[in-house]
């Protein structure tokens, strides 16, 4: 009797095991996901709603919901987007009158219309509660992988499709180069629907991708995993919209998005983004010029510590731009010398020396001005780095401690005649 029982519990105790393994299994799957009703393992959006859940890019509309056939908007993008990018704070004012400061997307639109990745339908309108196209995602994530320095160029020839004269003018070398990189495909073999709106599960499914093919190409290091449970800080109205069901006929089964602006780009020619920081830092601006023209690039310096000494190097391409000149900054200007450098190649070298500096020395501002010819040769859309550096002991502060800012880099755009 005695053994009959050991026994009984030894078999007891294998399915209890079991059935905990494979609970377990289940959950440790629908974690990502939140246990989203709406989102199963059979669904061909699911890995992606997994990985842009456990990025901490997209979260549910609710706690249970993912709603993956609602329309996306373009806050919603240009706030993906943003977080993506770390969520940079700026104190910029925003030029559009239909952006207002208690939305969840005011920052990361004045974020993204500083640094040109959207611009919005004319000067002062951005319709952020509209619904995104596949285009103007394209055009979007274009210009952000612009911004980030990425190589933009590889495109491919996507007359294939049946609805390719319907891509806006200004979307055209959008839709190639997310199509060439795999981050847009087809909803059919024979369209892209660059009209369409985008639901979110495409928004997934092209996040990932892009992630995957092109952030994640620059760096092997992959984004860090955030399991928050937090709900979504944006809610969907539901409004009607067209039948944008998957077509699995398409080559890899999932549907592109696109996303771009269809506006024309904005005149300004010299941008600052004011960056909020708690530490010293050197934000380069980005600047905007034709062939031919001569423009000033403006180096600002924040949180200064009471800088004593200081040398920084530039390096930039020749062959589209020449520097012409280079004036000390009104941050520096009164305490600290610039020496003057013999050559104003690439690679050049600013050394700044002081004596003393006392606290009402102690000033932000601009740091350095320097004028740059631009090429007639370069190309058009093109943005060229700019890139500062400077190694440990280069910079310190008046008691000789080592200072180590950090430089918030920049480039120079073409834009056409």
């Amino acid at each position: 009797m005695q053994k009959s029982k050991k026994i009984y519990l030894l078999v007891l105790l294998i399915v209890i095991s079991s059935i905990l393994f494979v609970a377990g299994t289940s959950l440790s799957t629908a974690s990502v996901t939140k246990n989203f009703s709406d989102v199963n393992e059979k669904d061909w959006f699911f890995s992606d709603v997994q990985y842009v859940r456990g990025k901490a890019l997209m979260n549910g509309i609710s706690e249970t919901t993912f709603a993956p056939n609602d329309c996306t908007t373009r806050g919603m993008i240009v706030t993906i987007l943003w977080r993506l990018d770390g969520d940079p704070q700026i104190v910029n004012k925003i030029p559009f009158s239909d952006v207002i400061s208690e939305k969840y997307y005011y920052n990361a639109v004045g974020w993204a219309s500083a640094n040109r990745i959207v611009s919005g339908y004319n000067d002062t309108a951005f319709g952020p509660e509209d619904y995104i196209t596949r285009e103007q995602l394209a055009a979007i994530l274009y210009r952000y992988a612009s911004y980030k320095e990425l190589n933009i160029s590889s495109n491919k020839d996507i007359n294939n499709f049946k609805d390719f004269e319907e891509i806006s003018e200004y979307a055209v070398e959008a839709m190639k180069w997310a199509n060439a990189n795999g981050i847009i495909t087809g909803i059919t073999s024979e369209t892209i629907s660059p009209k369409g709106n985008a639901t979110r599960c495409q928004v997934a499914a092209i996040l990932k991708r892009m992630c995957e093919n092109i952030l994640n190409a620059k760096d092997d290091s992959p984004l860090e995993e955030n399991q928050n449970t937090e709900k979504e800080d944006y809610t969907i109205t539901n409004k009607p919209s067209a039948d944008l069901s998957e077509d699995t006929s398409s080559s890899d089964n999932v549907p592109p998005s696109g996303a771009g602006d269809n506006s024309t780009t904005d005149d300004s020619n010299n941008i600052h983004e004011e960056i909020i920081v708690e530490q010293p830092a050197i934000k380069v601006n980005t600047a905007y010029g034709k062939p031919g023209e001569v423009i000033e690039v403006t180096l600002y310096l924040q949180k200064n510590p009471g800088i004593l000494g200081m040398i920084l190097s530039l390096e930039y391409d020749e062959t589209a731009m020449r520097l012409l000149s280079v004036e000390n900054g009104e941050a520096v200007s009164d305490v600290l010398t610039l020496t003057p450098s013999k050559t104003l190649d690439s690679g050049v070298r600013f050394v700044w020396d002081g004596l003393e500096v006392n606290s009402t020395d102690i000033k932000n501002g601009t740091l350095l001005t320097l004028k740059f010819e631009i090429s007639d040769s370069v190309t058009i859309g093109k943005r060229y780095s700019l890139k500062f550096n400077y190694t440990p002991g280069d910079i310190v502060d008046t008691d000789l401690n080592e200072v180590n800012p950090r430089i918030y880099q920049g480039y120079i755009e073409i834009e056409e005649f």
